[in-house]
């Protein structure tokens, strides 16, 4: 110390030690485990009542992640709650994705399964080669794409019945076709030519 004007001593605000540094470093803890302990405080878990330390900027409000988990399995909300939320959603033809009702879904389901649509898939895939028609990558994971979408082609005729769908041309034309892999048919998701 003798001839080094600029050092000062101070205490550790975690341990009580002294420590020595210079005036303009204003330093208040002698290392960081000691300024991490005394930046912790403790709360109570909202889901078990037991005491956890954390920091202070800290948001926590459980101990752990498994009664974070328990509190909103649990969690029941007010019937004024339910009712806000319920009628807040959009539902049948308020919604973005509404095609037509449960029937509707259930005839693209038994149209999309059907043999036909198998043999056509095949029919595409076998005339491009079994290769991707937009990045030209040969095999793999192939899906077989309408150029006129399906959903199109289905209001267009007003198709209402399987029989209906099967006796349509244009849906099972092989030249409406094209292979893609399946990176490429996802950018052409929601695109309607």
């Amino acid at each position: 110390m003798k001839g080094n004007w600029n050092l000062v001593k101070s205490t550790c605000k975690g341990c009580g030690k002294d420590i020595f540094d210079f005036k303009s470093r204003n330093r208040k803890y002698c290392n960081n485990e000691c300024r991490k302990i005394n930046k912790k405080k403790t709360k109570k878990c909202l889901q078990c009542n037991k005491e956890f330390k954390t920091y202070i900027s800290s948001k926590a409000k459980f101990c752990c992640y498994k009664c974070a988990m328990d509190f909103r399995k649990n969690k029941k909300r007010t019937l004024e709650v339910r009712e806000k939320i319920k009628n807040n959603i959009p539902r049948g033809k308020k919604h973005y994705n509404y095609k037509g009702g449960v029937y509707c879904e259930q005839l693209y389901i038994m149209i999309r399964h059907s043999l036909e649509m198998r043999e056509w898939r095949k029919a595409v895939f076998k005339r491009d080669n079994y290769t991707c028609q937009n990045c030209k990558k040969r095999g793999g994971n192939l899906e077989a794409h309408h150029i006129k979408a399906f959903i199109i082609i289905i209001n267009q005729y007003n198709i209402k019945t399987l029989e209906q769908a099967l006796e349509c041309k244009e849906l099972w034309n092989i030249n409406n076709g094209q292979t893609l892999c399946k990176d490429c048919h996802n950018l052409t998701k929601g695109k309607y030519d």
